[in-house]
């Protein structure tokens, strides 16, 4: 998949198995949920995890409510790591129904909190804050 960032920049998303091929670098599919090579759009959350919690992250994802899974245009939710970075990839139909998801109770109630505490105190978890990246399809 060809993708172009909100800045122009493209990238590609190779998905085979259990391995991504992403920003150049090859990656180890830990979750592959849907099918996230539909998707019109993509938003990607980078993480950097402190080294002695990178299973503890990736098994709160896969314990994930999974209420993305069930709105309305998702395509598709990926988490694929290199290292003790992980990268979270949701799929969407276009960028107008990812931006709805954020919008709604859903996705407020299991993000917001969350967000706002690392913003007010750091994480026990992570490096530095997330980088939150959206990619349009392009091919």
């Amino acid at each position: 998949m060809k993708l172009q960032n909100d800045q122009g920049k493209t990238n590609a998303l190779e998905l085979e198995k259990d391995i991504a091929e992403f920003n150049g670098e090859t990656h180890k599919v830990k979750i592959h949920d849907g099918d996230i090579t539909k998707a019109g759009h993509i938003s990607v959350n980078t993480l950097n995890i402190k080294e002695d919690y990178l299973d503890t992250i990736i098994t709160r994802f896969e314990n994930r409510n999974r209420k993305v899974d069930k709105y309305p245009g998702f395509t598709g939710f990926c988490l694929i790591n290199k290292d003790n970075t992980i990268s979270v990839l949701t799929g969407f139909e276009n960028r107008e129904k990812f931006d709805e998801w954020v919008a709604s109770t859903a996705y407020q109630e299991g993000h917001q909190q969350k967000q706002d505490r690392s913003e007010q105190q750091g994480s026990e978890y992570l490096v530095d804050r997330p980088i939150r990246e959206h990619y349009s399809v392009i091919g």
